[in-house]
């Protein structure tokens, strides 16, 4: 998991950025202060990922993410039991992984089928709604007029920094067609027997078709 390639974003931070977050840690506030002398904008994670791409991870780097990956498990109870169960079988690699994604794939959704396409994961389904290099994470604001809200991102993310095409679309290997929909009469489990068939349960579908 650490050593899968997550791209990297490029945030900018404004005082709409602090408004909308009250109460930074006083290392956070610095931080903050010290990239709004450069317009804001934060290219310590892009820089980060190129020195990665060159050496890899530092010893400092490894432990450092180690221990963020320890944290965000503790903060699930249930999940850190089995997380930590895991840690003491064979590793197991799958011959194979699918993954199926949506028009309505995006978000986090988006980010767990993108992680699981640099595994080796095969997608099959619709194209998803959201790009992989696109603007996220907004803030809310308030116009002083007219009092209309609204929200603008703060982030530009790379998730496929050097795959332009997949950056723009993350296209499944296998599409669900117009075609195929129709022949199952608009079934919403189409995606799924598509799936199946795909993996070489024709048998599965023929039977569901009954």
């Amino acid at each position: 998991m650490l050593a899968a390639e997550e791209g990297y974003q490029v945030r900018r931070y404004s005082p709409l950025y602090r408004a909308n977050y009250q109460s930074p840690s006083a290392e956070r506030a610095a931080e903050i202060n010290r990239f709004l002398g450069n317009g804001g904008y934060d290219f310590s994670d892009e820089e980060a990922w190129e020195r990665r791409r060159r050496t890899g991870f530092t010893p400092s780097e490894r432990k450092r993410r180690v221990a963020e990956l320890q944290h965000h498990v503790s903060l699930a109870p249930s999940f850190a039991r089995v997380f930590d169960r895991g840690r003491r079988l064979p590793v197991w690699s799958p011959r194979r992984m699918t993954v199926l994604t949506s028009a309505q794939t995006y978000s986090a959704g988006f980010d767990i089928a993108a992680m699981l396409v640099k595994h080796g994961a095969e997608v099959i389904g619709v194209p998803s709604a959201q790009a992989g290099n696109c603007f996220i994470d907004s803030l809310h604001y308030t116009l002083d007029h007219s009092g209309l809200h609204g929200y603008i991102s703060f982030k530009w993310s790379r998730r496929f920094p050097n795959d332009p095409e997949r950056g723009n679309l993350l296209r499944p290997d296998v599409e669900l067609t117009y075609d195929y929909l129709a022949r199952l009469g608009f079934d919403p489990n189409a995606s799924v027997r598509l799936a199946l068939e795909f993996l070489g349960y024709s048998h599965a579908v023929s039977a569901s078709r009954d």
